[in-house]
């Protein structure tokens, strides 16, 4: 059922007064029930007559901080996990754009290719002009994922008020705050979530540069600097995501990822982990569900942020 920001509260002080872990979540299961609806949380933290009711969304703010924040909570481990979890239920994954056709056909040439470097020199020609050969223009193939529409209105199905999208931002705001790593310039930084392996150049894509530097050829761009990767070691992404990364930005990204770790001071890095990457799944969704939004579910939605959301929560 819907809550109010007193009932919030309530809850949030009986967490932390709570025992163990567990009398802690169960003092939460109303919290955990209203974040896994979308039409509860949009009826939720209203305050004022029922024609002029607006979200308390500072009161609410203020109640899950405490919820969340370890020095006010000292079962916030356990109560960040059931939250999260409960969200993750609410907001959909945003579709993903289809490989077209033609970067399929790339994608094999260069496949081919490489495995063609390492055969045999009397049997690489034939191999390789069997593995490449295709027609001039790749066949047009429907993608099995069309480019995202922001323009359409939301389907009919979707009778929920898009105004809990700002109640959830204004429950999430305790743990997106100071989520990411920063870099030098204190710009965010978003790790690749999949561990980075380790690859080496093949000795014969090898050539001397003028100042007789060795240069390998690669075929491999870094995801981070935009540069050609012509060193013998590289990164790739061990699920096979289309990243990778040259040995400097991979130095630098393990660095940066490490020392947000130390200043963090949580000795748990399985948690931390398991928070980071969280953010950065939820952002996604979130992102992905506004974009699908119609013109004036979107309008609606930044005239509340703008008018309602108070200045102090950005």
């Amino acid at each position: 059922m819907p809550l109010t920001v007193e009932k919030l509260e309530a809850c949030a002080a009986d967490a932390v007064a709570a025992d163990c872990a567990a009398g802690a979540l169960s003092r939460l299961e109303p919290v955990v029930s209203m974040l896994s609806s979308r039409e509860e949380m949009g009826m939720s933290f209203l305050h004022g007559s029922a024609g002029e009711a607006v979200h308390d969304y500072l009161g609410a703010f203020v109640a899950f901080d405490r919820i969340l924040k370890r020095g006010t909570n000292q079962w916030s481990r356990e109560a960040s996990r059931a939250l999260r979890g409960a969200v993750l239920g609410v907001v959909p994954e945003p579709p993903r754009r289809a490989m077209s056709p033609r970067v399929e056909f790339e994608q094999a040439v260069e496949n081919a290719e490489m495995e063609a470097c390492g055969m045999e020199d009397n049997e690489e020609p034939a191999r390789l002009e069997v593995a490449v050969t295709a027609p001039a223009q790749a066949p047009a193939v429907a993608l099995t994922c069309v480019p995202m529409d922001t323009d359409s209105p939301a389907p009919l199905a979707e009778d929920v008020p898009c105004i809990w999208v700002a109640v959830l931002l204004a429950a999430l705001l305790p743990h997106l705050s100071d989520a990411l790593p920063r870099d030098h310039s204190g710009v965010c930084i978003i790790p690749h979530p999949h561990q980075m392996d380790k690859q080496e150049a093949r000795e014969h894509n090898v050539y001397l540069s003028g100042g007789g530097r060795p240069v390998f050829r690669t075929n491999k761009i870094c995801d981070n600097c935009g540069a050609r990767i012509t060193d013998r070691y590289y990164y790739h992404c061990s699920d096979d995501c289309d990243i990778d990364f040259c040995q400097d930005c991979h130095r630098r990204s393990q660095e940066l990822l490490s020392a947000f770790l130390e200043r963090a001071g949580d000795e748990d890095r399985e948690s931390m982990n398991e928070r980071l990457f969280w953010v950065i799944s939820i952002t996604e969704r979130i992102g992905g569900y506004v974009l699908h939004l119609s013109v004036a579910d979107r309008t609606r939605l930044a005239h509340e942020l703008a008018f309602e959301w108070p200045t102090s929560m950005f």
